[in-house]
């Protein structure tokens, strides 16, 4: 068991050193020239080029290299379960691009690490089998290291940008990553559930195009009302102001990032359960930060560093919990 654990817990981390380049793909399509693009579109245009790789997989696989039989695919609990994942997916894609229109990427992913302590508190509740709801104390230690350390470091990043001046306080946008927190933790522990019931890959791919699908239904309401979901070009303004080439390729490129980490992620969660995982989910604010000083040069403060020490232990630990259960 120990080939197949170690290669699904490299499958997550991959898939999560892909999640967290996003923030930083999504400031720069902000800050590029073009029409000025709402949360809301950003994300319909990039769902909707994640569903035509999407589809590009289902019809490339076999069934049988997914996991299972072409039955599996095609059977009657097969879409509504690719649509619930689709559906917190979106809603969380919605406010974490809410969000980082207000507040950093190195806030946004610590705050986004809230999802250490409410993937396994999920899981406990909502685990369909007695190994997703009995949770070891060494996974709540790990989640609990994660946590701490991002709040470490959340409390001094606040303190030095002047954000919370006397103590810890929260804004709208940290308000909305809290939101977009609690979706994919909902989806975390969902996945976990239904991933052993249907071949990874198309489960992976059948969720892309479910949740293309809910970001329209939620971009349509917003069109007809006449409002733009934050600020920026409506869907006829695209068509009248065409992206850049900057805006274009910016959005192709966390699109490409996002599909294989969504089938990197199935593949893993097949083997290691939501509550396990989360800790190596956790290294996230780490690769958000790292993508962020890299590319777009924002500070590391000390606490950070410190904090991103205390995620990566909590990495180590979830990975001693996983082998001990092998």
């Amino acid at each position: 068991m120990l080939l197949p654990l170690a290669s699904a817990r490299l499958s997550l981390l991959a898939s999560t050193a892909l999640s967290a380049s996003y923030p930083t793909s999504l400031k720069l399509i902000y800050a590029a020239d073009g029409a000025p693009l709402s949360p809301a579109v950003i994300t319909a245009l990039r769902f909707a080029v994640m569903a035509g790789l999407a589809q590009l997989v289902l019809t490339t696989t076999p069934a049988s290299s997914s996991g299972g039989s072409e039955e599996d695919g095609v059977s009657p609990g097969f879409w509504p379960a690719a649509a619930e994942l689709g559906f917190w997916a979106c809603a969380g894609a919605q406010l974490n691009t809410a969000s980082l229109r207000e507040i950093s990427v190195v806030r946004g992913a610590l705050l986004l690490a809230s999802i250490n302590v409410l993937t396994p508190t999920l899981s406990s509740v909502l685990g369909t089998t007695d190994a997703q709801r009995q949770l070891t104390p060494r996974t709540w230690a790990a989640c609990l290291l994660a946590l701490a350390s991002s709040v470490v470091a959340l409390a001094d990043d606040a303190a030095a940008t002047g954000v919370a001046p006397s103590g810890l306080q929260l804004s709208f946008g940290d308000a909305l990553m809290l939101g977009a927190a609690c979706c994919y933790a909902t989806q975390q522990v969902r996945l976990s559930a239904l991933v052993v019931e249907y071949p990874p890959k198309m489960l992976a791919a059948a969720r892309l195009q479910t949740q293309a699908a809910c970001s329209l239904a939620f971009l349509l309401p917003l069109a007809v009302g006449g409002a733009d979901g934050g600020g920026g070009a409506l869907p006829w303004a695209v068509l009248s102001e065409p992206l850049s080439v900057t805006q274009g390729a910016l959005i192709a490129f966390s699109a490409v990032c996002a599909v294989i980490g969504t089938v990197l992620q199935f593949q893993g969660q097949r083997v290691v359960p939501a509550a396990s995982a989360q800790p190596i989910y956790a290294s996230s604010p780490v690769l958000a930060a790292l993508w962020a000083f890299v590319v777009l040069h924002e500070p590391v403060t000390q606490s950070e560093v410190l904090g991103a020490v205390g995620v990566c232990g909590a990495a180590v630990l979830a990975g001693a919990t996983n082998q001990t259960a092998a």
